[in-house]
Order: C-alpha cells, then structure tokens, then sequence
C-alpha cells in the first residue's frame, strides 16, 4: 500500500505543474472579423401632390415645394446622381378633357440638407419631359440628404374639371460622372 500512494502524489504533483507552466508561457493570437453588408441607395419625392386651380381662360401656375429625400446606405462611397423624369398628365374626369404634356411640368432645386461633411450638388432646373439631373454628390459620401424642389405644372388655358395624373420617376445612379 505505501507505493501506491507515493505515486499518487507523483501524478497530483506532474497535474500541479503543468498548470503552472501553462499559465506562464502561452499564448495565442486568434483572429476576429466582422463583416458590413452593402445597403441600398433610395431615392424620392414626398409631397408631390399640387394645389387645385380653378378652370380658367388664361395659363395658371400650380406649384408646390416637395422634399427630395436620398439615402445612401451602400457602403461604397461611390458617390451618386438623382434624376427625375414626369410623364404625360393624363386627364381622368366626365368632361372628355385633354391631357396636359409633361413638357409643362418644370423644377427649380433648391436648399439641400446634407450629412456633416457631406457636399451634395443641386443639379439644374428644367422641365422634366426628359430626365434632369436633380441631386449628385462626389466619391466618398454616404448618408441621407434632403433636398427642398420647387415642382411647377403649368395648366393650360380652358383645361377641363378634372384630375391630372402623372408619374414621377426618380432614379440614383452610383458614380456620378466626373467625380
């Protein structure tokens, strides 16, 4: 019996110092990592809905400031452009009214909200019959911005009652020219 237990402390004694050696002398570098997905890029009108006018014997501005909101969530810095395009305004009513062209829709851009440190660029004014370049902002910009567009349809003389609808197309390009 007293050799059994000699060795018995030997192994406790062996366990005891390699936890002590263990505890002196390694180490290890491991790797973390962390991965960011590429968001989206969104860009819209609110506030797109103008003002009634009276049936009239002369042309008659009906206007309205809409908020121009851009997000960029890509993560790539890329950089951006909005444009925006009107269609036709089609005439829905019970007096077999004329469409109005889109020719007579036109914005003026105007004050823009941007990020700390962010620069958007407000683009020209124009009809939007074709599409006109309303927003863009250089390479490593990311963020949301607002922009306030002052939306003009110009209705034509002896246009019928009725309601006017026309689409709205804005679309966000990555990489504007020249950035």
């Amino acid at each position: 019996m007293s050799t059994s237990r000699p060795t018995k402390i030997l192994v406790v004694g062996s366990v005891a110092a390699l936890a002590f050696v263990g505890a002196t002398g390694a180490s290890a570098a491991d790797e973390v990592t962390a991965t960011v997905t590429q968001g989206a890029r969104t860009a819209s009108f609110l506030n797109a809905a103008l003002p009634a006018v009276s049936s009239s014997h002369s042309d008659q501005n009906s206007a309205i400031p809409m908020t121009l909101t851009v997000d960029d969530s890509s993560g790539t810095g890329a950089g951006w452009s909005v444009t925006a395009k009107v269609s036709d305004f089609l005439y829905d009513g019970d007096y077999n009214g004329t469409d109005i062209p889109a020719s007579n829709f036109s914005i003026v851009p105007g004050t823009v909200s941007a990020p700390d440190g962010a620069v958007a660029v407000p683009g020209a004014s124009g009809s939007l019959d074709q599409p006109v370049t309303v927003l863009t902002a250089s390479k490593s910009v990311n963020g949301a911005f607002s922009q306030v567009v002052q939306g003009t349809l110009s209705v034509p003389a002896d246009s019928f009652a009725g309601t006017y609808k026309a689409t709205l197309t804005t679309t966000i390009s990555a990489a504007p020219s020249g950035s």
